[in-house]
């Protein structure tokens, strides 16, 4: 369970809109707002942009690859990758040469991971039990 800061797209002001809608977490957005349905209820009641809604809650939905951690999770989305349905399709070498483009770019990371891990999160995010429902 990741803090919502960790999502770069949420301003303080949403954060604090997300926080009086009860969503402390990003476990907690994930269950708040994994239907279409859902989202555009908390979209509709606290103001929100429904596609922005819809990118944290595909963002919240990546914290849960084990071992990816923030720095990771924001290379993974700056390498073209939004959400883990994405992730499952990609190849770990493409995906890899991706990153190394993507953190020359940016600086985001010291050290990009190895082939095996990103194939690790290749393979895990194939296996995951969906929780947004697009």
């Amino acid at each position: 369970m990741a803090d919502l800061v960790g999502i770069d797209s949420i301003s303080q002001d949403n954060l604090v809109r997300l926080r009086s809608a009860g969503v402390h977490s990003t476990d907690i957005l994930l269950k708040k707002c994994a239907t279409p349905e859902q989202r555009a209820a908390v979209a509709q009641t606290f103001g929100f942009d429904i596609d922005l809604l819809t990118k944290w809650v595909h963002i919240a939905d990546l914290f849960r690859i084990h071992g990816a951690g923030t720095q990771y999770v924001r290379l993974i989305i700056a390498s073209g990758i939004d959400s883990t349905a994405s992730l499952a399709h990609v190849s770990p070498e493409a995906l890899l040469e991706k990153m190394a483009v993507a953190n020359g770019d940016r600086k985001l990371v010291r050290q990009l991971p190895r082939l095996s891990t990103v194939t690790e999160w290749i393979n895990t995010t194939k296996g995951m039990a969906r929780r947004v429902i697009v």
